[in-house]
């Protein structure tokens, strides 16, 4: 699915550069939901995967 609606993306490297968020915000780490279906609202794509944070494990 395009995003077409997307004006900017942002790849943080630490936490402080995570905020603020807005309306229009997504927070992108894989982006399988994102990519699934129509998402008019998003404006800015914030990819947390260079912030180096190990991933979730569930046991």
């Amino acid at each position: 699915m395009d995003l077409n609606t997307v004006e900017t993306m942002s790849t943080p490297t630490c936490r402080g550069e995570l905020w603020p968020l807005g309306p229009g915000d997504a927070i992108l780490a894989g982006g399988t939901w994102l990519f699934s279906e129509p998402q008019p609202h998003i404006r800015r794509l914030i990819d947390i995967t260079r912030l180096g944070w190990p991933p979730v494990t569930v046991r």
